[in-house]
């Protein structure tokens, strides 16, 4: 068949580290028929040379470059919007696609018209490479808004981006969920269950206080405005402001912790939590606290326990590897997102 035209974007910020694994990653697929688009926006550790390198030596690259860091939003509709293809399919710079990523997903949207976004499974790694959590095969047996693929394995029709809008500003921070659950309102949004991309848990650079207060804002914005904690409205405004106490979700707290254990460091978070969490007495305020406190004594061995729980969980799903598998986010009272995050 004649397949549409393909776009790969990818933004880019001060990945010189790892952005030589994952260009490699995408210009080995299997299918090879399309173009490249990757956005420098504001790097200053090499990485626009190395792209400039990359692009060279590869006719299916194309390098924009932007002076100043724009934020996940702005950065992600910039590639986007600068695409040439019919069909889009997203990568970040510090991941890896396998070799069949492309030519499976391609194959799983011809076998599906009514589809406008195909995600796949994910593994992660550590930021040294090594094998961190197995591929979330249970969440496919899970009603929540946390779905089984993660941003970097998406590839969607750039009709119905268009028609939603793109990715909304005032969602920084959680724009890839905000895409996902106003894609599945308007349309349909499948999973391919097999492992096609490996993620790296890495922690951003230390940032100042005001970056942490904007970041925990965007995660207070996220719990409420999913349908984790109640129904996703897609045409309310994604911003939330803090209570008239200035105190957050303890969720907010935990999901920061989480991304710390994951990379496998220590988070620091405990007294500022302590402070600056608005508490109630239930269960996921109560479950917040005792992980944001086990992370903190003993982060490894806290990941380990994760990571055992999610394979006993795996392996009692009922969906078998292959399928193609529709995600519709349903209201659930648990935080699934933060086994992963």
């Amino acid at each position: 068949m004649t397949w549409p035209s393909l776009s790969v974007v990818m933004p880019v910020h001060n990945e010189r580290r790892h952005i030589d694994e994952s260009i490699r990653s995408i210009l080995r697929q299997t299918f090879a028929e399309f173009e490249f688009v990757i956005g420098d926006n504001g790097s200053t550790d090499g990485t626009i040379e190395r792209l400039r390198e990359w692009s060279a030596s590869d006719p299916r690259i194309r390098i924009l470059t932007h002076p100043t860091r724009l934020g996940p939003a702005l950065s992600s509709n910039w590639v986007v919007n600068e695409a040439r293809g019919e069909l889009i399919a997203r990568m970040d710079a510090d991941d890896v696609a396998h070799p069949e990523r492309l030519a499976r997903q391609l194959a799983a949207l011809e076998s599906q018209p009514d589809a406008e976004l195909i995600g796949t499974l994910f593994d992660t790694i550590d930021v040294d490479g090594h094998p961190v959590c197995p591929a979330p095969f249970d969440l496919l047996d899970t009603a929540s808004a946390a779905p089984p693929f993660c941003h970097p394995t998406i590839l969607f029709r750039r009709s119905a981006f268009d028609r939603i809008g793109g990715y909304r500003d005032e969602a920084n921070y959680w724009e890839d969920a905000d895409l996902f659950l106003r894609m599945a309102e308007a349309g349909h949004v499948y999973v391919l269950a097999d492992v096609l991309l490996t993620i790296r848990h890495k922690l951003p650079s230390r940032g100042s206080i005001a970056e942490d207060e904007i970041r925990e804002n965007a995660l207070e914005a996220f719990y409420r405005n999913t349908p984790a904690f109640r129904k996703f409205d897609p045409n309310k405004a994604a911003t939330t402001a803090r209570r008239s106490d200035g105190k957050l979700l303890p969720q907010v707290f935990a999901s920061r912790a989480a991304r710390a254990v994951w990379a496998g460091q220590r988070p620091r978070l405990l007294r500022r939590m302590i402070r600056g969490a608005g508490f109630s007495w239930n269960r996921q305020s109560a479950a917040s606290l005792i992980y944001v406190i086990w992370g903190t004594l003993a982060p490894l061995s806290l990941r380990k326990f994760l990571v055992s729980r999610i394979r006993r969980r795996c392996r009692a799903t009922s969906q078998p590897a292959g399928e193609l598998v529709r995600w519709q986010p349903e209201p659930r009272q648990s935080d699934e997102s933060l086994r992963r995050n």
